[in-house]
């Protein structure tokens, strides 16, 4: 009996060992070329979790092979995820002013809209990127936060609840509406703030969803999102979106929900051309979705995908950023602090 128990462990663990290796290596020479392995590839982290019990396993069993077989996708793991934990050295210059950024995905039907502005308030960020704002809130709300936000780009789309909005402290000298998706959604629009006399291009962005939007909910609904799983139109826009940063002549900050998990190629193209604040001041994963889903599809209390971003060019620099707590929205705040480079 405990013979074979040993034996269904050995063939679990050996099963889970190589499909993980086939995993990473149909995303090397794949990447997200087929629709499955590219909703496959945003999970990524995820699927080495099982080796911190495989590897135990396969020393107990003194099995050479197994161990083996265990170590490489434990190698890669250490390799590719150790660095998220290691402690960065970026030290804010008192010269140089800074400037706090906000990017949050509050929801349409989120339930503390009414208590947004003093939340604001109490962030203090100079900067924020606001994604999926009700027409109402657009036209009731934001003019009473002037006082704290003097300076507001809120553009009204199609909808009642998908609204992007940049508010700053700082003059705003120019206004853009860049890119919308195919129903009407804002997905790109663009600030040129003035900060202490440097001029800096900000970019809000709220990319497409890689799904259809509608559908039934639970299990059905997960299910027929992944069957419909496309993320070619988030890649047009992203590539327009890169086409306007190179032609961007101040220095920038683009920040946002992309829709997009940073295990993505999609992340490996925007990560030539700027820098990941997250990745650059931040530790650990850094997951902003799902948490406390609203709308009840998932009960969830642990993100599982990171979605939400704030990048720069290469001339500014991230020395400090942080997720917040949630403030009722499937979506959790970022907060960074830039500042550019001596």
């Amino acid at each position: 009996m405990i013979q074979s128990i040993i034996s269904l462990i050995r063939f679990a663990a050996i099963i889970y060992t190589i499909g993980l290796i086939l995993h990473l290596l149909l995303r090397l020479l794949l990447r997200d070329r087929v629709p499955l392995l590219a909703l496959l590839n945003n999970f990524t982290p995820w699927y080495f979790l099982p080796l911190v019990l495989v590897l135990p396993a396969a020393l107990l069993l003194q099995d050479q092979w197994l161990i083996a077989l265990a170590l490489v996708p434990t190698a890669i793991a250490f390799l590719w995820f150790g660095p998220y934990y290691l402690p960065h050295r970026q030290i804010k210059s008192a010269e140089r002013p800074t400037l706090r950024v906000l990017t949050f995905n509050i929801w349409g039907n989120n339930p503390c809209k009414p208590e947004l502005g003093m939340w604001l308030r109490e962030v203090d960020a100079d900067v924020v990127f606001l994604q999926e704002i009700p027409k109402s809130f657009v036209l009731d709300e934001l003019p009473r936060m002037k006082e704290f936000y003097p300076y507001q780009f809120a553009p009204i789309a199609d909808g009642e609840w998908w609204n992007s909005v940049t508010l700053s402290r700082y003059p705003i000298v120019a206004t853009e509406d860049l890119l919308t998706w195919d129903i009407g959604v804002p997905a790109l629009h663009k600030v040129v703030i003035d900060v202490e006399g440097q001029l800096i291009s900000a970019y809000n962005v709220h990319m497409v969803l890689p799904f259809k939007l509608r559908g039934a909910r639970g299990l059905l609904a997960a299910i027929t999102r992944a069957l419909h799983y496309d993320e070619r139109e988030r890649r047009r826009k992203i590539a327009q979106m890169l086409k306007f940063l190179i032609a961007e002549h101040n220095p920038y900050i683009v920040a946002g929900d992309f829709n997009m998990s940073c295990y993505s190629v999609s992340y490996g193209d925007l990560a030539k051309r700027m820098v990941d604040s997250f990745r650059e001041a931040g530790k650990g994963f850094g997951m902003t979705w799902p948490i406390s889903v609203a709308d009840h599809q998932f009960r969830v209390q642990l993100p599982t995908l990171r979605i939400d971003y704030i990048w720069h060019s290469p001339e500014l620099r991230a020395v400090e950023i942080a997720r917040l707590p949630g403030f009722g929205s499937d979506h959790l705040p970022l907060t960074a602090i830039i500042q550019r480079k001596d």
